[in-house]
């Protein structure tokens, strides 16, 4: 976790590829995604994502790393946590209903 708050991010792929758990929580709740975008530390970021990193995963005091982005605006963090095929139809012009 401490390479993804200091946005390590080669040191975060050894990790990982070494085997570290990516959803390891902290005595506050929080997991390595969690504090890479309370950071903005966008490859950290990317490299927690593909390694599986519950995205979707809490903090004690309910913030996930998608709503850690929105309140610290880091829009530029927040396309990597929709959906893979959102660009799809956003690019061709296909409207999603809900």
């Amino acid at each position: 976790m401490f390479a993804a708050y200091r946005g390590n991010d080669v040191c975060l792929r050894e990790l990982l590829s070494a085997g570290a758990d990516p959803n390891t929580v902290g005595y506050f709740g929080e997991t390595a995604l969690t504090l890479a975008a309370v950071r903005g530390h966008e490859h950290c970021l990317i490299a927690l994502i593909d390694a599986g990193s519950d995205v979707n995963r809490e903090t004690n005091s309910g913030a996930t790393a998608l709503s850690s982005c929105v309140h610290l605006m880091f829009v530029n963090l927040i396309f990597y946590f929709l959906p893979r095929h959102f660009f799809f139809f956003f690019f061709k012009g296909v409207q999603v209903k809900p």
